[in-house]
């Protein structure tokens, strides 16, 4: 049972020092987790065509009970149904659980840390100079954010992105063999749905790289202070300290207002525009239909 909690074993030393770009950083960060990641990438695409077959099946066996009648349903469409039920009992529920286990067993305890000792490994190894020319606070909060990030980026991406294109890739193909109209719809809201990531996406990174650095001051003004508590109290600095980390709040909530406002349009499209896709698809499925 314990098989998932060793798919990735977190305390595998890095090969050198971590890269600039953040492709090689992700490659730096995850060596050795590749396996795993690969597995919750095909079971998020199983997934996905399984969560556009599901409309299919129940569609088929509405058609069966249509066209069949009530008089012995059951024993004409015996096997039928038995496939049916096993799809949603069997086939959907054993694929969630195997793409849950890996996300919350495997990458969600895993890969976290082994990128938290591999950036701390690095860090350790820096001259004293250093230390000394940032606070000392703000150096593990880097540490974490970016790690943390890190691990965002490849469930999340795993998740919603490889998720959503299988089961619009899926969907697609299933209304293509309906009506032609119905996989045009699926098009262009695929196209916008696109345009909408392409426009917002930059913007939220910018804004999130500020958000991130005004949260890491804090975090080292907070933790500076404290921790130099003995000097704080001899120069009797308690005052300047607390103005300094009221200026760092204020930098932070200002970039916090900047990502909350991208972040809540961002939102708010995206809730719009998955709103209009089932009012349109069966507003044309029953225009089609009379």
């Amino acid at each position: 049972m314990k098989f998932f909690e060793r798919i990735i074993d977190p305390y595998t030393p890095a090969n050198g020092p971590p890269p600039q770009t953040l492709w090689a950083y992700g490659r730096w960060a995850t060596r050795g987790a590749e396996g795993a990641i690969i597995a919750l990438g095909l079971t998020s695409v199983v997934l996905g065509i399984i969560e556009a077959a599901a409309a299919f099946v129940v569609a088929w066996v509405v058609d069966l009970a249509v066209k069949g009648g009530s008089d012995g349903f059951f024993a004409d469409n015996m096997w039928p149904l038995i496939a049916a039920a096993a799809f949603f009992l069997l086939a959907r529920p054993v694929f969630m659980s195997i793409n849950g286990a890996i996300t919350s067993r495997g990458i969600g305890t895993s890969l976290y840390p082994m990128g938290v000792l591999r950036i701390h490994r690095h860090i350790l190894g820096q001259p004293l100079r250093y230390f000394e020319d940032d606070f000392a606070g703000r150096l593990p909060q880097k540490e974490i954010q970016s790690t943390y990030a890190l691990v965002e980026i490849i469930t999340e991406t795993l998740h919603a992105v490889v998720f959503g294109i299988a089961t619009v890739i899926g969907t697609l193909i299933l209304f293509q063999g309906v009506d032609l109209s119905l996989a045009a719809v699926i098009v262009i809201w695929f196209a916008a749905y696109i345009w909408l990531i392409w426009y917002f996406l930059p913007k939220i990174r910018q804004k999130s790289r500020k958000r991130a650095d005004g949260k890491s001051l804090i975090s080292g003004q907070l933790v500076d202070s404290v921790g130099h508590m003995s000097t704080v109290k001899l120069f009797a600095h308690a005052g300047r300290e607390h103005k300094a980390a009221e200026d760092a709040v204020r930098t932070y909530r200002k970039a916090a207002f900047a990502f909350g406002r991208t972040t809540w349009l961002f939102r708010t499209w995206l809730t719009f525009l998955s709103g209009l896709l089932p009012v349109v698809l069966i507003g044309l499925t029953l225009v089609l239909w009379t």
